[in-house]
């Protein structure tokens, strides 16, 4: 029913924003940096954020005939691509609108683009992780002693992500 693929989708809803960055690039880089260095204006625009991604998230469900209550990945999908919408925006104010608004946020996407395709299956079981002993640091079960070891190469093979891009 739908032929487009996630990433492309929430790529064309995302153009809705840096679509107004081509018209008036001057005003919407006044107003973005208003937004991002005013406290309250910030939190509004991250308080709809997390209504865009909860609406997002039903649609990506919908979509991929997921069901968002048991499957993990149209929201992550949905939260992930708005980060990168966020961190796009902020390096185009921070530049000061030198680069294209649309190309950076085209960067960030291809940065999670697995992601957010919805590609991950959700029925890879990560290990067991518990609190350890000492200090509180987190520990895999099934390497007990990596410890501090933020990017165990045990616990990260077992959600799909190779060795080789590990270490």
């Amino acid at each position: 029913k739908y032929d487009e693929p996630p990433a492309v989708a929430l790529r064309r809803a995302l153009s809705v924003f840096t679509s107004m960055s081509v018209g008036n690039p001057a005003k919407t880089l006044r107003v973005s940096r208003l937004i991002l260095h005013t406290p309250a204006l910030l939190a509004r625009f991250l308080e709809r954020q997390s209504q865009w991604q909860a609406e997002m998230t039903g649609i990506l469900a919908l979509r991929a005939g997921l069901d968002p209550d048991v499957d993990l990945r149209p929201a992550v999908a949905a939260g992930v691509a708005l980060t990168a919408f966020q961190a796009a925006l902020r390096r185009w104010v921070d530049s000061d609108g030198s680069e294209r608004q649309d190309e950076v946020l085209d960067q960030a996407l291809a940065l999670v683009g697995p992601v957010i395709e919805l590609g991950v299956d959700a029925g890879l079981q990560t290990p067991e992780l518990h609190i350890g002993p000492s200090h509180g640091a987190f520990q895999c079960a099934e390497k007990p002693g990596c410890g501090l070891d933020p990017v165990c190469p045990a616990r990260l093979e077992n959600v799909g992500m190779p060795r080789s891009m590990v270490r």
